[in-house]
């Protein structure tokens, strides 16, 4: 039985329950009854998606009991040539006993939070679920295909918090395939080592390495890690951000031969402005690239081929920043470039983030002049006015340093 109880103008509290007996909140100050009240699950829901409420719960999400996770938004336009951000996220399905016991921490915050909130909960491993999804609501029933039988190399440089990290090793645990490989870099082993060594021993079916020297950027890890690959599907990963359970299936169904890339939509977990944002990006990556200067994927949340990641030069190496946006123009000219109407990742925001507050932010001087000197070479790439190895789209290879395969206790980790 589906259960709706209005808690404001803008929300209602649903549940799922077999109680038949009566059970009423009238008001704010008795959502705290819900943890003497037996539901499988309970959701928090925007108005605008109430009447989709049913057919999500009828659909088959929710067959699952324990520890299930679904963030849902309002299915929208997509954008035709560059990322979008299309508003806040706020509602969300979860387990009974995602909540049990953590109303009152909920309930002394705005309902505009709590989606956000459950999301951190994640981060600060205080929740592990086993199944997390975002859904687009009007739902549409994608049916799954024969799993791609392709081995998958999850590509994950990392530097900064073990916490985030580790947050992020456990949601790689729930895709539900066998047929994958994680492949970690640490780029400051040094100075994170006990905390390191502890995630090493607690994921030791993976491989672990750090870089020498140090402090290199992801691009030179990545790089190293992928060039240990003959074969297969890369995917990429940061370590601070999260896959949703349904992203290695959902990605590696859709890639067509070994000249395909694929990304998907993001949902940014932002802990400046304690807000979860979707973000949507254009299906057709190669067409927005040659219409207008724009970001049109998330190199993040993308999967291509070792032959094709190979083909297209692999990155430029020499700068800590930037190069996934160099890398993504000369694919155009290897490989098609596509996003799916998913969302399959949860891109994290925070005051340390390089990408947003670092040393070189996306709207900085520097990455503003890169982007307009790799635009006009693009440009010229296209219309035969230059060959790509005579302009800055040329790969540049930084060889001085090199990635040393981590071993605690004399046992491959």
């Amino acid at each position: 039985m589906l259960i709706n109880f209005p808690v404001s103008n803008n929300f209602s509290i649903f549940i799922t329950t077999d109680r038949l007996d009566e059970f009423e909140i009238s008001s704010l100050q008795d959502i705290p009854k819900l943890k003497e009240f037996p539901y499988s699950f309970v959701g928090l829901i925007q108005k605008d998606l109430e009447e989709e409420i049913g057919t999500f719960f009828s659909s088959g999400f929710c067959e699952s009991s324990d520890n299930c996770i679904f963030l849902l938004t309002k299915r929208l336009d997509l954008p035709k040539f560059s990322g979008l951000e299309q508003g806040e996220l706020m509602s969300f399905v979860c387990s009974g006993n995602i909540l049990s016991g953590r109303f009152n921490e909920l309930f002394h915050l705005p309902f505009e939070k709590w989606a956000y909130h459950i999301v951190s909960w994640i981060y600060d491993l205080t929740i592990k679920p086993f199944r997390l999804e975002v859904v687009q609501l009007p739902y549409r029933d994608n049916p799954i295909s024969i799993e791609n039988g392709e081995r998958v190399n999850i590509i994950l440089p990392h530097k900064g918090s073990a916490r985030d990290l580790e947050a992020c090793l456990n949601l790689l645990t729930t895709f539900p395939q066998q047929n994958y490989n994680v492949m970690i870099g640490f780029d400051d082993y040094e100075d994170s080592k006990t905390l390191y060594q502890e995630l090493i021993e607690s994921y030791n079916q993976w491989e672990f390495y750090k870089s020498e020297p140090s402090h290199k950027g992801p691009f030179v890890i990545r790089e190293h890690l992928i060039n240990q690959l003959s074969d297969g599907f890369i995917l990429y990963q940061d370590s601070d951000d999260l896959s949703t359970t349904d992203r290695l299936t959902k990605l590696t169904q859709r890639m067509l031969d070994e000249n395909h890339m694929i990304g998907s939509h993001e949902v940014i977990y932002d802990e400046i402005t304690e807000t979860l944002r979707v973000k949507r990006f254009p299906l057709d990556v190669n067409l927005a690239l040659i219409t207008k200067p724009a970001f049109p994927l998330l190199h993040s949340t993308a999967i291509t081929s070792v032959s094709g990641f190979k083909k297209v030069g692999g990155y430029s190496t020499d700068r800590k920043f930037a190069n996934d946006t160099q890398f993504l123009y000369r694919c155009h000219f290897v490989l098609r470039v596509q996003n799916i109407d998913e969302f399959l990742y949860i891109r994290k925001i925070h005051k340390d983030s390089l990408t947003n507050l670092g040393e070189h932010p996306l709207d900085g001087p520097v990455r503003r002049n890169l982007g307009e000197t790799w635009r006009n070479d693009f440009i010229d790439v296209l219309n035969k006015k230059k060959e790509l190895e005579e302009t800055s789209l040329r790969t540049k290879k930084n060889g001085s340093s090199r990635l040393v395969e981590l071993i605690i206790d004399n046992k491959k980790t």
